[in-house]
């Protein structure tokens, strides 16, 4: 495993795709079966539930191409979208279109007020998937975001995130 800042994995994505042709949905799927790879190995007891959350950019992609493979083998995945459905684009909307096609449920949090709603599959779900935001945050998070990644941390389950934990700027760790 090679730790990278923000520059660095933006030029190493930007290497990729441009010059070795990888196009960016294949990267996407990549991380997602990477991320689905390492929940699979983790998660060995009787209780298979999974719960990704998924911001509305590329991490949140990468979150929706997990939980489809984690689907695929056998594991009770729920997704919890924390954005419209209207602000998913690109590689993103793709694979969350894909989830959607397939059977798989888009429960919405906008709202601080939103999360006591789904605190009880957080709390009983054997690991929880961090796709909300990835290495292109570039503010302090605030809102339902700020409120949710502390509740998550309150919980004591286990959480897999996708590049870096969701609030940590992935250049100065801070």
């Amino acid at each position: 495993m090679k730790l990278v800042d923000t520059f660095t994995m933006q030029k190493i994505d930007h290497k990729a795709s441009r010059y070795f042709g990888i196009k960016e949905l294949v990267l996407m799927e990549n991380a997602g079966v990477g991320v689905a790879d390492i929940v699979a190995r983790e998660v060995t007891g009787e209780n298979r539930r999974i719960t990704v959350l998924a911001g509305k950019g590329n991490n949140g992609g990468d979150g929706f191409v997990a939980a489809r493979h984690l689907a695929n083998n056998g594991f009770d995945v729920s997704v919890v979208l924390l954005a419209d459905i209207s602000d998913v684009k690109g590689n993103a909307r793709t694979n969350m279109d894909i989830w959607v096609k397939m059977g798989g449920g888009l429960s919405p949090l906008k709202r601080s007020g939103e999360i006591k709603r789904h605190l009880s599959a957080l709390k009983h779900s054997a690991l929880i998937v961090d796709a909300i935001f990835g290495t292109g945050l570039a503010s302090n998070v605030r809102g339902h975001y700020a409120k949710l990644i502390d509740t998550i941390n309150e919980l004591s389950r286990p959480v897999v995130s996708i590049d870096v934990p969701s609030g940590i700027d992935a250049s100065t760790g801070r």
